[in-house]
């Protein structure tokens, strides 16, 4: 049996056989989330030189004040959660749209963005991934599937 523990912070099992390896790999996803985060901010200083801030804000629909207090870019927030809606087996037709802005909102803002990443990075295509009890979304995500259940009956 591989050497396993549970990470407290995102409630995923982190499989490997040796500590060199994780500590490598988290070094790795350390280093990408960092990444993604100065990108970010380079991006919106950029948009801010360009006078092009505005209307990306309107495009995406949010103010300035909830652009400083997104946790992520809009579209990385938006990639996890189409990602998640895919391993979760949930399909386009079974979100409503003011769900969908309602879901994008609560990733938007969440804090747990990393945990998101490798709980979907270490997902298994042949299972379906459970719904992280972390996730701003749980609720949302377990009404959609309960919603399905009881239509299928």
């Amino acid at each position: 049996m591989p050497n396993s523990r549970q990470c407290g912070e995102c409630e995923s099992v982190v499989s490997g056989a040796s500590v060199v390896g994780k500590l490598a790999r988290s070094i790795v996803e350390w280093c990408a989330e960092h990444r993604l985060l100065r990108e970010h901010k380079r991006l919106i200083q950029n948009l801010e030189e360009n006078d092009e801030l505005g209307a990306m804000l309107k495009a995406e629909g949010i103010s300035r004040q909830a652009l400083a207090q997104l946790k992520i870019p809009p579209f990385e927030s938006d990639a996890l959660l189409n990602e998640m809606l895919e391993q979760l087996d949930i399909g386009v037709g079974e979100v409503t749209p003011s769900m969908m802005i309602s879901m994008q909102g609560a990733c938007r803002g969440c804090n747990k963005w990393t945990c998101c990443r490798r709980v979907l990075r270490n997902a298994s295509s042949a299972t379906r991934t459970p719904i992280p009890a972390f996730c701003a979304n749980a609720h949302s995500f377990e009404r959609i599937l309960a919603q399905r259940i009881r239509t299928a009956c």
